[in-house]
This record gives C-alpha cells, structure tokens and sequence, in this order.
C-alpha cells in the first residue's frame, strides 16, 4: 500500500498498461494509472499512484479490495483491474517506460519492483538514480532505505529513514520502517519510540501496531504485545502473522485454549503455514492433548518448516513499507 510523490516538472506520455486477468485472493498487483482510485460501495476513499504494490485482499469481477497507506494514512477500498497489471508484467512494463522517458519518478518504481524481487543492489542503483534526479523526494530515500534494510544493512537503513523523515517529520511510514531496522538491531526501546510515533500519525495502520507487537514479544513482555495484536488484528482481521504471533504470546502467558484458537485461524487464513502447525502442536502438547499434536507436527513437518521462532515477516509481507 503507497502512494507515490509525483515529480511535478516531468511529465510524459505513457503507453497504454496491459490489462491484468484472473488475479486471485492473495495474488500482487502493481498500479500502471497514474492516480488510480480507490473506492467503497459509494465513494472514493483515496487513490494510489503508479508504481504500488498490492496484495489483492478480495476480488469482485473487475474490482480488487486491497489496503493502501501514503505514509501518512491509512485507507481500504476497492481498484479496478484496467489500472493495475499482474505482478508478473510490471518489470517490463517499467522498463518501457523508462526508456521512454527517464524520469527519478519512474526510477523510484522500478527500484521498488527490483527491491521486490530481491535484486536489492539494482534497486539501490535505481533509487541512487532517483536521488540524483530529485534529492528532496522523502519516498526515495524511505524507499532505498528498504533496500538496504533487506540487505541487512541496518545502519545505512536508518540513515535513509532518517533523512526521510527530516524531509518530513510527518511521514509515519518511514518511522515503522526505522522501528523494524532497530528492532533487527535489538534496539528495542527506539524501535518502540518509532511505532509509537508511526501510531500516532496513522493510527489506522496495522502494521505499526504488529511491528510493535512484535517488539514487545522479543522482549517477552506479553502483556503489552498482546493488544497491540488485537489491534492489529482489528484493522487487518485476515492477517495470520498477527494471529500466529498472538497465539505464540497465549502460550508464553500459559493460555493455551486461546493460543490453539488464534494457531487454527492462522491456519484457516494461511494453510501453508508450518509454524502455526508447530505452535498449535506445542499448545495442544502443553494441554497434555499428545494426540492432536502429533498430527499439527505431523503437518508442519509435511510443510517443510524452517524456523521454529515467530515471524516477523516483511513488515507483514506487502505492509507498507515503500512509498
């Protein structure tokens, strides 16, 4: 969900997007319209710019319901499919534009599509470009921050967050992102100050709220995390990280009816989930319940589990982390 800064003094002609067909519940999309509107059942309730990646939430004939956030708030509603490609085109249709006409805005979208497919160094060479161009766009730097940040370079992350921020101190997006470069730091008391403020600027943003979650856990301090997830959950109620995390905090708080209930919704939400199978086991396992958590093992091994903590995960997979 982002919302893009236009560079105003640069404007091109654009070739006409392809048109995205069968797109599926959990598929990504990528915005092609240059303002392309959101809406409810009987309004418009923002747009989303070029560029945008979106998890499609839900999909009704020609509509898709994702979530957007421009960094400042937070806003849901339904876009049309002749404003989006699949995920799958929308290199090269950013790669067209481009040659058509190089602007740092187009150069921004493509870095974030780089950044997503995990090329994070030509990311970082497209927002390098972008800077180049245009050093008083906030988003660049918030966005090549990302890429660094997935670099694990963390210290060069929080620069560029830093920068975006000081650009615009509103920018909430850019102060969870810099919460999630410091909590990969363990920096947990400034990664808290972060999303308290992101909260404070956009208290409609989900992630914030998991992010901050998250924080309190890795610090065992459950009985804060726990409503930030049901917070979190709230705004975002098919989200089964939140679900999984707070079923990870029912246990350490020895609920285990409660953490079993939020496991299965993770699981209703994300089948593939080996770690909701393994938390589930382990609750089942501490209920003295030896049967059903053999069978959740059973499943999680079935699923090839690879970690045995709870996830972060991208600030929540497509969470709002680019601009």
């Amino acid at each position: 969900m982002r919302i893009m800064r236009l560079v105003p003094w640069l404007v091109c002609v654009c070739s006409l997007a392809p048109i995205a067909r069968a797109q599926q519940e959990g598929d990504k999309v990528v915005v092609v319209a240059d303002r392309a509107a959101l809406r409810s059942l009987e309004d418009t309730t923002g747009s989303v710019t070029k560029g945008a990646i979106l998890l499609v939430r839900n999909v009704d004939g020609d509509w898709f319901w994702v979530y957007w956030s421009n960094g400042y708030k937070t806003v849901k509603g339904w876009i049309n499919r002749k404003d989006v490609v699949p995920y799958s085109q929308a290199l090269d249709f950013f790669d067209r534009e481009l040659k058509r006409c190089p602007t740092a805005t187009l150069y921004n979208q493509r870095g974030t599509l780089w950044n997503e497919k995990g090329e994070h160094d030509t990311a970082i060479g497209d927002y390098n470009e972008a800077i180049r161009l245009d050093p008083r766009v906030k988003d660049f730097y918030n966005n090549r921050g990302v890429a660094w940040d997935d670099k694990r370079d963390y210290e060069k992350a929080i620069a560029d967050y830093g920068r975006a921020i000081e650009l615009d101190p509103k920018f909430s997006l850019a102060f969870n992102n810099r919460g999630n470069a410091w909590a990969a730091l363990a920096e947990y008391d400034k990664a808290i100050a972060d999303y308290s403020e992101a909260i404070r600027l956009d208290p409609k943003d989900a992630s914030a709220f998991y992010n901050r979650a998250h924080a309190w856990s890795d610090q065992e301090a459950y009985g804060k995390a726990i409503p930030d997830y049901n917070e979190a959950i709230r705004l975002d109620p098919k989200d089964d990280a939140a679900y999984k995390n707070r079923g990870t905090a029912w246990s350490a708080k020895g609920q285990f009816d409660r953490a079993i209930g939020d496991f299965s919704r993770a699981i209703q939400f994300n089948p593939q989930s080996a770690t909701a199978y393994l938390g589930r086991g382990n609750a089942w396992w501490a209920k003295s319940e030896y049967a059903k958590a053999i069978s959740d093992y059973h499943e999680a091994i079935a699923l090839g589990i690879r970690s045995l903590g709870p996830e972060r995960g991208r600030a929540a997979t497509l969470r709002n982390r680019v601009s």
